[in-house]
């Protein structure tokens, strides 16, 4: 399973400093970074008076600070060594130097080397959907909840000239937590643009952040990366509130890395993505697109080799038939069956319209499976299937439980799609628009009540699943006077005849 780093989750390195105990002079860094990567070079001493000029250059665009610390109890240094400090912009940069490889360790004597501090952030942008004031909101409910968890992790906030800030923890703490009105200059490809958002600043100190360092000293970047941005993500869940608007990146990131998490090996399940707007005509289409997300949850159960066509990297696969119908819990030995799947299979090359069903854009560009081969061994079809890279390795925000996998008959693949379709969305609240749902089956009051309870079971298996929390809303209206009444409860309480005359079913996802 791909690993999920700072670049995937688009967070930002904003500080590093490194706390090198025993050394006393600065000089042999400074000259390193000054000469390899045109760093200019200040130093001060015990964090007290102007900083002096070590090394300076003024055409170089980034500096590093030393801080040189002495045994000095009067003004609360009881440490000796110096701290190498970059900050801003500057940590930025030599992050970059150590994702390319380009940063020899050995000057920093790594024996006596620890990280004192190393700062994420991700900047949320404001967006035209943004109600006034729920920023306010926002910030007063992830206090409270805070605050009503521990008693020892303070949380504030309050309005200042520059905006409204939100501080979590003391700054001394291993973690502690900044969140702030910012405008941000926003760098693209061939253009720049400048925003006003929300910056989610951690800043990681102490043994906390040690204990990942030997990952980045040893240059073993995806492991750090991959470790801190589960770190981050889960102590942001229990830093905010997720139920709003400004925690929608947040969601978005949890789903993946806990999707990750729940896969095994040899487990079956059923992958899904955000869905775009927009329903499948008929039910051919629906059934078509069901089998593509089937495929796709069976595709991530098999070994794979890669193959590279004009940079574009393929994964190559090799499965049988009766082994993809086994996997979706058919019979392996209808011929009826076999043929079904032969010919969804070969009509791979011609899935266009379902590649915009999904609303991330790197469907859209790649040909998802460019090469496809049928080939009859010992009287099994055998396929070697060519598969885009990112499509193969994309993380899937949600993970439905292998009895989604199976569909008993069309209901209950209309029931799964409508289910699948409700949760493709960034927001925890989900909606079931039940009765345009039962309206479009034209059956007896009796068949009516079997998809009904059909339904029903299907939310009592997401709910075992703990992908969805015990509790549910449903709203009806009242024909006569058009008043609109709401009804909430347990998952155990919904009944068929709680259906019949319900407007909307209202079920929240569990993160």
């Amino acid at each position: 399973m791909e690993l999920v780093n700072f670049q995937s989750e688009n967070l930002v390195v904003d500080y590093i400093s490194f706390n090198i105990t025993g050394c006393k002079n600065p000089k042999p860094i400074a000259t390193y970074l000054f000469d390899s990567f045109g760093f200019n070079s200040v130093m001060k001493e015990n964090f007290k008076g102007k900083s002096e000029d070590l090394l300076f250059k003024i055409k170089n665009t980034y500096k590093v600070s030393f801080i040189k610390c002495t045994h000095d109890p009067e003004s609360s240094s009881y440490w000796t060594g110096i701290i190498v400090k970059f900050s801003g912009g500057n940590g930025k940069y030599f992050y970059s130097l150590i994702q390319r490889q380009l940063i020899d360790w050995c000057i920093f004597d790594l024996s006596c080397t620890n990280i004192g501090r190393f700062d994420l952030y991700y900047f949320r942008k404001s967006k035209s959907t943004d109600q006034e004031g729920l920023s306010e909101y926002f910030m007063k409910n992830s206090c409270e909840k805070v605050n009503a968890k521990s008693k020892r992790k303070k949380a504030v906030w309050k309005g200042t000239p520059k905006g409204l800030i939100m501080r979590i923890g003391n700054r001394p703490n291993s973690n502690y937590y900044r969140v702030y009105q910012k405008t941000e200059k926003i760098d693209y490809p061939i253009y720049s643009e400048m925003n006003k958002g929300l910056k989610f600043e951690l800043e990681l100190k102490k043994q906390l952040v040690q204990s990942f360092q030997g990952f980045l000293f040893h240059n073993q970047l995806e492991e750090f990366e991959s470790k801190l941005v589960e770190h981050f993500l889960k102590y942001s869940k229990k830093s905010f509130v997720l139920d709003s608007s400004y925690t929608d990146w947040l969601r978005i990131s949890l789903r993946k890395i806990f999707s990750n998490q729940k896969l095994k090996p040899n487990s079956n399940y059923l992958v899904s993505s955000y869905l775009k707007k927009g329903n499948l005509e008929d039910f051919a289409q629906k059934e078509r697109f069901f089998k593509l997300i089937q495929l796709l949850s069976f595709l991530r159960t098999l070994e794979y080799s890669k193959e590279f066509l004009d940079n574009q990297a393929y994964c190559i696969v090799e499965f049988t038939v009766v082994g993809f119908i086994d996997f979706t819990g058919g019979d392996t030995k209808s011929t009826y069956q076999r043929t079904k799947a032969l010919k969804f299979l070969t009509s791979l090359q011609e899935l266009t319209p379902l590649i915009q069903k999904f609303s991330n854009e790197e469907f859209r560009r790649s040909v998802m499976f460019p090469y496809l081969k049928l080939k009859k061994q010992n009287r099994k079809w055998t396929i070697t299937l060519a598969v885009g890279e990112e499509f193969y390795f994309h993380r899937y925000p949600f993970l439905f439980p292998n009895s989604f996998l199976i569909c008993k008959n069309k209901y209950d693949l209309e029931i799964k799609l409508q289910l699948i379709e409700s949760f493709s969305t960034v927001e925890l609240e989900k909606k079931l628009l039940v009765k345009r749902f039962l309206n479009q089956f034209s059956v007896p009051n009796k068949d009516l009540t079997k998809i009904k309870k059909q339904l029903i079971d299907s939310f009592f298996i997401l709910k075992d699943s703990q992908l969805i929390e015990n509790k549910f809303s449903l709203v009806s209206k009242n024909s006569s006077s058009n008043e609109v009444n709401h009804r909430t409860g347990k998952i155990e309480s919904l009944s068929p005849g709680m259906l019949s005359k319900s407007e909307f079913l209202f079920f929240w996802e569990k993160i």
